[in-house]
């Protein structure tokens, strides 16, 4: 609930867009957060259940750096925009409206599906590609043709594609209404 002070109607113009300017905060901030989550709980189990050694490609301290960078930056970069003159164009969205719209779950469910693809296949080529050298002494990766699949080097090389990727996917998360240039605004 806001309160306003006097009976101006200006007031009450910024009142509501400042109302629908949280409102889509919330919503990108969810979209984001929801994107991160479901794509790397997906990767931990399809990685763990597929993988000759029961490791998982993603390791806890990963994990907790993984959440820790997402959760910050994501909270301050998707939730801090300002309310624009764009916000005032839009029908009004009812109390009964749901906070997670189809085109939000559209975008959610086709980022997950994109960023799974790209690292289930450095999961399972990737240690070629990028030529990650052999097992070193303790560790968990099995060796793969001279190459070391899920050794420390071929984890990094998925956590750091799956990291980058979901910086890319920040920038694309402030649009939740379909605008086609997720950078529009970005240094107003």
């Amino acid at each position: 609930a806001m309160v306003l002070l006097d009976d101006n109607f200006a007031t009450v113009v910024k009142a509501v867009m400042w109302g629908r300017g949280v409102t889509d905060n919330i919503r990108k901030f969810l979209q984001f957060q929801l994107t991160v989550n479901i794509c790397s709980v997906l990767l931990t189990f399809i990685g763990a259940v597929a993988s000759s050694t029961n490791s998982e490609p993603l390791k806890a301290v990963q994990l907790l750096w993984l959440n820790l960078i997402m959760d910050t930056f994501a909270a301050l970069a998707l939730t801090t925009e300002r309310p624009s003159e764009t916000n005032l164009r839009r029908a009004p969205i009812y109390r009964t409206g749901p906070l997670i719209t189809n085109r939000m779950w559209s975008f959610i469910l086709g980022h997950c599906v994109l960023q799974l693809g790209v690292t289930l296949l450095l999961l399972y080529e990737g240690h070629i590609w990028f030529g990650c050298g052999g097992c070193g002494p303790g560790e968990e990766g099995e060796l793969n043709g001279g190459f070391c699949r899920e050794g420390t080097e071929h984890c990094t090389v998925i956590f750091n594609t799956f990291i980058w990727m979901q910086i890319f996917n920040q920038f694309n998360a402030r649009k939740v209404y379909g605008e086609a240039n997720c950078l529009e605004g970005i240094w107003s």
